[in-house]
Order: structure tokens, then sequence, then C-alpha cells
């Protein structure tokens, strides 16, 4: 799972990785017989030690698997401020590698003939609806390719510091209201509601909870002994935690246990690798049919764009079945990577070379495309250890071609606004005939250092050291801006769409012009969400330059929608396929006794400008009968004691936390402008005593 809308904050695209001295750990190895991949083992703790200081990560584990064995097992890194090393039982959130799990789980239903791939979703989750009727039209298939159309992720109580079994339920319900962005199976766009949804037909069709299906199905059979979702509270010190100053912080659970929840670690994922290799059987136990496997693997990428971007070429449960790291080398294979706001995950497998990789990491400046390039080492060195490849492939060449100058139409072709889920950029002309970029950063433009300057390949080149390039990519009437970079080891090259040029429109009505600059608070996040360690606004604003469009500023970040089909609805609107299409929701505003609410995917918010404030010496707060958060702001400061069965949390003036707990006893100490946020059951009484 990918937590956050993707922003594209600049071109400043340099990979380098600094060469560091990091203490490792112990190899874990297998004493089976078989070689001992001992220059591989060197070259991954190298590599992996220059990741770790590159990205700031804490630790990572990670495993090599030939065959049915794991070789060895790894790590560099900590886990507590001590220097306390991982071992191999040490567990990491996988993220979206939970993926590959649902998919098995599904196909293993295919297996025995209670599901077909084809068949419409409504036949087995009965009570799955939409607001567009062609929701009908959604297959199994199309949850497990991303090709269904909905809108992304439903990310309000997704993760939490205690767990939330309601999860899966609530996605549900969102989609209830929700309406398709895409027609079903025209487009794969990334897609965790797909995945969630999947789970639950896992569960109807099973019997069993979706937790217990993959414990029961997959990870006991496969001996997968260390793997688990977090539906309890973990246990200090089984777990890979990040590591600050201050010392380790608490791990946040997620809910989303289909399309991201699974803890595990290189050694068991490495069980499933060799599964997966061995046409679906391992130590004589059968957890898929050969066909199932083949099935996930082939190429199921929906797009007339075109045939996608070699990272990004979805399999079944895979991000790509075209491994591009790994096809440098003249060798197929397959990845899956995970991303969660504290850990990431590569799962690389060459499965006709029998070779596999798993790579987990912990830490907020590392990311699953950082440890697939690791990953790809991995299996790349051991491939040349077993004398399947001579060598491992040769970077790139990082030298731009020749450059030419640009024809006034193609200048005024690249130029523009290009929106995408996350970001705004725009592409201008310069007065020497080369373009700049800018990003749309805090309400303005800012323009980027680097100088895009058309070359004879026809690409507009960024100059420095990094070899990025932007171009345009047509489809569906549209045009997109396409960033083409080395991926991974710097063998290959990846693209990436950035955006949809998208032009000025008629202007906002009235209705929405007295929204724009609003703020609205959340009022349906739960107590622990991680999404509270910021004051969960939503706001709206103009992209300047851009008119007849709104751009939603929310708990995930901002987006695009379009308010011209009525003063109450603002739409999704942009196609774009793979990955900076995803996460994009409708804005709804409902008109309540305290003013204009607005729902935006499954977050819902108040307006901010009706908020009592507390100003008598003694009041109560009651929870509503939707258990919604109860809003207060203390316009003077002052002191507040807190009595009844509740919880809050508060925060300053100008968003800032300023404090969390229980409520009964609690006494607060409120600056002027504070705004607190009250949680408890429904109908809760919280008796409020207030000095200034």
């Amino acid at each position: 799972m990918t937590t956050s809308r993707i922003a594209i904050a600049s071109l400043s695209l340099a990979v380098g990785l600094a060469v560091s001295t990091v203490s490792v750990g112990p190899a874990f190895a297998d004493t089976r017989p078989g070689p001992a991949f001992s220059d591989t083992l060197e070259a991954a703790r190298d590599a992996a030690a220059d990741v770790l200081k590159e990205t700031g990560a804490s630790s990572i584990s990670f495993s090599l698997v030939d065959g049915k064995r794991t070789v060895w097992s790894t790590t560099v890194g900590a886990i507590d401020e001590n220097g306390t090393k991982p071992t191999a039982s040490t567990l990491y959130g996988i993220g979206s590698v939970t993926k590959t799990f649902t998919a098995i789980a599904v196909m293993q239903l295919v297996d025995a003939g209670k599901v077909s791939l084809d068949a419409p979703v409504t036949d087995y989750v009965t009570d799955f609806t939409m607001a567009s009727p062609e929701y009908r039209q959604v297959t199994v298939r199309m949850l497990l390719n991303h090709s269904a159309g909905f809108p992304g992720t439903d990310a309000s109580n997704g993760i939490t510091s205690t767990p939330y079994p309601g999860y899966a339920q609530q996605v549900l319900d969102t989609l209830a209201t929700s309406t398709l962005k895409t027609t079903p199976g025209s487009m794969s766009v990334y897609c965790n509601d797909c995945f969630t949804l999947a789970g639950i037909l896992v569960e109807r069709m099973s019997g069993l909870s979706y937790t217990d299906y993959v414990q029961q199905r997959i990870l006991t059979p496969l001996k997968m002994r260390m793997s688990l979702f977090p539906t309890t509270p973990l246990s200090p010190g089984s777990y890979a935690p990040i590591v600050t100053d201050a010392g380790a912080l608490p791990p946040a659970l997620l809910n989303v246990y289909a399309s991201g929840g699974l803890l595990s670690t290189p050694t068991d994922l490495g069980r499933l690798a060799a599964m997966l290799m061995n046409g679906g059987t391992l130590d004589g136990v059968r957890i898929l049919s050969s066909q199932a496997i083949k099935e996930m693997s082939r190429n199921q990428l929906t797009s007339t764009l075109t045939a996608g971007p070699p990272q990004f070429r979805y399999g079944l449960g895979w991000d790509t079945v075209t491994e591009p790291g790994l096809a440098a080398a003249g060798v197929d294979g397959w990845n899956k990577g995970g991303d969660t706001p504290q850990y990431h995950a590569a799962f690389t497998l060459a499965p006709k070379e029998d070779v596999a990789a798993a790579v987990l990491a912990v830490g907020t400046g590392v990311s699953s495309a950082a440890l697939a390039g690791l990953a790809q080492r991995i299996v790349l060195s051991a491939l040349v250890e077993k004398g399947v490849i001579a060598a491992l492939p040769e970077p790139l060449a990082t030298s731009a071609p020749r450059a030419v100058a640009p024809t006034p139409a193609q200048t005024a072709d690249m130029a523009g606004i290009y929106l995408a889920a996350g970001s705004a950029l725009r592409v201008a002309p310069r007065s020497d005939g080369a373009l700049s970029l800018a990003v749309y950063q805090g309400g303005t433009w800012v323009t980027q250092p680097s100088t895009l300057t058309r070359r004879s390949d026809g690409q507009y080149w960024a100059d420095g050291p990094s070899p990025a390039a932007l171009s345009l990519t047509r489809g569906w009437g549209r045009t997109f801006l396409a960033l083409t970079r080395p991926g991974g080891m710097g063998t290959y090259h990846e693209t990436i769409l950035l955006g949809q040029k998208v032009t000025s429109v008629d202007v906002l009505s009235p209705a929405w012009q007295q929204r724009v600059g609003q703020t609205w608070l959340n009022v349906n996040e739960r107590a622990d969400s991680i999404l509270w360690q910021e004051l969960p606004t939503l706001t709206l604003a103009q992209v300047p330059g851009l008119t007849g469009y709104l751009w939603v500023a929310d708990l995930l970040g901002p987006a695009p929608v379009d308010p011209q089909p009525s003063d109450d609805v603002a739409t999704m609107f942009l196609t774009i396929p793979i990955v900076q299409g995803r996460d994009l929701n409708d804005l709804h505003v409902l008109n309540r006794t305290d003013g204009e609410w607005v729902s935006f995917g499954g977050a819902l918010y108040r307006p901010l400008s009706t908020v009592p404030a507390i100003t008598e010496r003694s009041a109560n707060v009651t929870i509503g009968p939707d258990g919604y958060a109860e809003w207060r702001t203390v316009p003077t400061g002052g002191t507040l004691a807190i009595r009844g069965n509740g919880s809050w949390r508060a925060f300053s003036v100008d968003g800032a936390p300023a404090g969390a707990g229980d409520a009964d006893g609690a006494e607060i100490s409120a600056s002027a402008g504070a705004r607190i946020a009250f949680f408890g059951r429904a109908g809760t009484v919280l008796e409020l005593r207030y000095r200034n």
C-alpha cells in the first residue's frame, strides 16, 4: 500500500549512493547443500549499507533464495537507540507485497472452482454496490489487475495505533456512495480498494475471515511461521521500528489487511518465492496450481495508451511480470513492491532460474523503488555466480543527445499545466528556447533549477548530472507529460506519466468561489489514527493560471476536482494510467444545520468557521448519534479540565499538535485559538471546566 498521493517535487533526480561503512548483522545461512553465494552476500551488504546511508533508513533485512532454500538472510542497521541489530525473525511490514497473498488466495478459490476470474464481483459479494451503475461490470480479474475503475484508496482509519477490524466494511460502505473514474476494464490504475474488496470476496466464498484464510491456507502450509497480520498489538522487540535520536517510534498498524497489512521476514518470503518458482508446491504441499501461477504472471495491463512502462506491467498481484532490471540481462522476472509510512519492501523473482530476493526496510526516506534496485543486484549477482549470465548488465550511457532548436509549434505543444493525483506541474518556454518546470507548492508556482533543452531524440533533457528527460504521450484524446530516466541499477529506462495536460475552462460559480480558502475539520477519523499527527483539515484552492478547477488539500495531500457539473459536487476527472491517476475522489457538499460539510472519499469534514467556542466556565460536550468527533475552539487560551469517558486531541492555531490523551481527569493548557477534538461513543457526555 502507498498511503499518500504521489507528489513530483522536482527534477532533481540523481540517485547516487555514497559508499559508507556500516556494521551489519550476521548472515543466517541455510546449511543444506548448494552454492553459498558468498560474493553475492558481500556485494549485497555493501549495496544495502549504501542504501541505509543514502535514505536514512533505520534497518534493512534481505535474503537470497536459490531453488527451494533460503541461502542466507542478513541485516544492516539497528532496531533501537543502543544499536541492537535485527535478527532473522525481526518483523517488517511488507506493505503492498500483501497483494500477492490476496491474489494467491483468490486463485486458490479459482482452482477450487468456487470463483471465476471473469465473473462479476457481485456474483460473490452481493452487497457490493456503487453510485455508477457500471459497477456491475467489475469482474474478479479487474480487482487483481487494478482495472476496476475505483477511485483508489479509502485511507480513513487505514493506519492506527490499535487494530481496527471494521476497516474492510468501511471500504464497502464508501464504495457504495462512490462513482467510477473509468469504465471497468478499460485502464489499469493502481488501486488499494480493489484488493480490499478481493479480501472481502475471499471471506464470503471461504467462510473464514481474510486474515484466518491467509493464515490457514497459505502461511501455515508454507511454514511461514513468523508472518502475521497486526490484529493484536505487536510485542516490543518483535518488529523493526523507526529509530530516532529520541528512541524507537511505536508501530503504525495497517488495518488494510488485504491490500497491505502483512508483517513478515525475508526468510518467510523466501518460502513463498520457492513455492511460486516450484510450480505451486513446496515440501510436497500444493498451494496453487501451475496454471494459476501462469495466469498470475501473465501481463494483465489494460490500457490502449501503451503496453506500459516495464516497471509497471501488472500481473495478478504483481507490479510487473517483465521486471526491467532482470530483463536488461536477458532474464525474465516478476516484482512486487510495497510502501507504508514506516515500512518498505521489494520482492523479486527470476522464476526460470529459481532465484529470488526479498528486501525489507523501515524508515521514512527509503522507498520500494530503492529496495527494488537492491533486489535486482542480489538476483543478478547470484545469477552470475550460478553461471546463468556472464556479468551484471552495464549502466546506460548518461550523456544527453545533441541539442536542437525547437520549432514554435513544438514549444507550444510542451507548454502548459499538467495535473495528477498529488501534483501540479507547469512547463513554460524560456527566452533562450529552452523550457522551465515549476511545481505548485504552498499556493504558488515554484520554479525548479533544471533547464529543459530539446535534444535530437525529440525529448527535453534536464541539465545536471542525472539523465532525465520529458516528452509527451497521447491517448484517449488526452496529452500526458512523461518522464524518462534510468531505473533500478541504472541499466534500463523507466517511464512515469507525470500528469495530464489541462487547460482552463469556465470560471467558478459564486457558490464555489465562496468556498475557496475555507477550512474544514475531519470528524470521522478514529482517535488513534496516525493521520492525527497534524491538524486534519480540508481546504479548497485554485491553481494560478488554471481557471475552472479546484485544488483539494486534505489528509492525504492534494488532488484536483472539476466543480463545473453542479454547485454541490466537484468530480474527479483525470484519466492517467498506472500510478499518477490513483486515489482521486469526488467532493460532495452536504448542507447541515451548522453549515456546509464536505465528504471526500471516505473522509467527512465540518466547517471550521462554525465550530463552537469555549467561553463559559463550565460546559458539556455530547458526542452525537453518529459518533463523530466534536470540535471546540479556545479563543483566548486557558486551562481546560475534562471529566467523562472519552479522549481528546489538541492543536495550536497554526495546526501543530498540542497534546492528546484520555479525557477523564485530563487538564489541558490551551493557547489562544487552539482547536480541540473530543472523541467517545455516541451519546457520551464530557464535562468541561474552563479557566482563562
